[in-house]
């Protein structure tokens, strides 16, 4: 028995504050991912199983093509490596999972309550071994808890040692597929990108929505931010939390509307490319900011400005645009409860109070 990981707990600590059932999967999966990228395919299998997916369930043949094209056939949700071959070891693995329905949302319900299972949140995972580490300091641990405490210590260096490669190698540390399988856990938005392709990998429209950061008035003790998703069917967006075994339009999400500052939609193409799509007005009622950019009382054109937040004891970045041909840009924003700055060239301005309904003009003057 390893015991370092129970006298070192520097391992949780870097995962229990990370954002954004049974989990028993073979070898046998995780591998054929992984031989799949060194494998030269006689065929697309990402268009390949795209289409399949698309005649062999009901639903599939009902959806749009612009849906498909954007939501189905990409089969990249966000930041995470992509490997050819994952999206026919999902397919595998996802249909046994609906078979025998034929309502889309009733199968869309289904893949995230299992999807749950199979990537569940890293926090939890940190928050368990502090547990198990705090008590053998105290009294000592079973036998049976120490040997929960070497898989937990084991799946922690593990998940600790992809995001170390993934962020060397691809600059970010969304884990893939085939790692996601074998640690059995990942932050909000790799879970929520386990339960995006697993619906795609059976012809079900979804995509990822997040915000930048959660935001309240200056001074609250609010950190972190999230995502989660979106599945389309009874023709329109349907929003689940991928991290949480929970039902489509009936979660915590909404409940947090009034720390919504800014929402946004991820729109992927096949080729790799993704676009981001604003959605705060259908999360949270919204006022606006209309900022003028003015240098020696002219207006300035063409021009950063950056909307800002409150978040972990600083002011953060939800959006950044360009001023117009006026010199103004208007920013949509939440206005349940946040506070606002805008910034130019690090300048900000005084703090906005946002209400519903509101249209707060703000003049900002910068240096020559």
């Amino acid at each position: 028995m390893n015991l370092k990981r129970l006298i070192y707990p520097t391992l949780a600590a870097l995962v229990v504050g990370a954002t954004s059932g049974h989990h028993i999967e073979s070898d046998r999966i995780v591998e054929s991912i992984q031989n799949a990228k060194s494998v030269e395919m006689a065929q697309d299998t990402n268009s390949y199983y795209a289409n399949k997916a698309r005649e062999e369930f009901s639903w599939g043949k009902e959806v749009r093509e612009d849906l498909f094209l954007s939501y189905i056939l990409p089969f990249k949700s966000t930041e995470e490596p992509y490997e050819k071959g994952s999206r026919k070891i999902l397919y595998e693995m996802v249909s046994p999972v609906v078979a025998g329905i034929t309502d889309i949302s009733e199968a869309a319900t289904k893949i995230n309550r299992w999807a749950s299972t199979q990537v569940r949140f890293i926090g939890d995972l940190g928050n368990e071994y502090n547990r198990l580490h705090g008590k053998f300091l105290e009294e000592g641990l079973s036998d049976e808890e120490l040997e929960r405490a070497e898989i937990v210590g084991e799946k922690l260096e593990k998940w600790n040692k992809f995001t170390s490669e993934n962020d060397k190698k691809w600059g970010d540390i969304d884990l893939s597929i085939s790692q996601m399988l074998e640690v059995g856990y990942g932050r909000c938005e790799e879970q929520s990108t386990f339960a995006i392709l697993s619906m795609r990998a059976v012809s079900i429209p979804t995509r990822m929505v997040y915000i930048p950061w959660w935001v309240g008035k200056e001074g609250d003790s609010i950190s972190n931010n999230h995502a989660w998703i979106e599945a389309w069917f009874e023709e329109s967006w349907n929003y689940a939390d991928g991290s949480a075994i929970s039902e489509f339009n009936q979660n915590s999400i909404t409940s947090k509307k009034r720390n919504m500052g800014k929402v946004y939609a991820v729109k992927s193409s096949q080729k790799g490319r993704r676009s981001k799509i604003d959605v705060t007005e259908r999360y949270v009622q919204t006022g606006e900011i209309e900022v003028t950019l003015l240098r020696e009382g002219d207006v300035v054109t063409n021009y950063d400005v950056s909307l800002l937040g409150w978040n972990d004891g600083g002011w953060k970045k939800l959006e950044g645009r360009k001023t117009n041909e006026s010199g103004t840009v208007t920013f949509v924003a939440g206005a349940e409860g946040p506070e606002y700055r805008v910034m130019v060239e690090g300048m900000q301005s005084e703090k906005i109070d946002l209400k519903i309904g509101d249209h707060r003009k703000v003049s900002l003057e910068i240096a020559s």
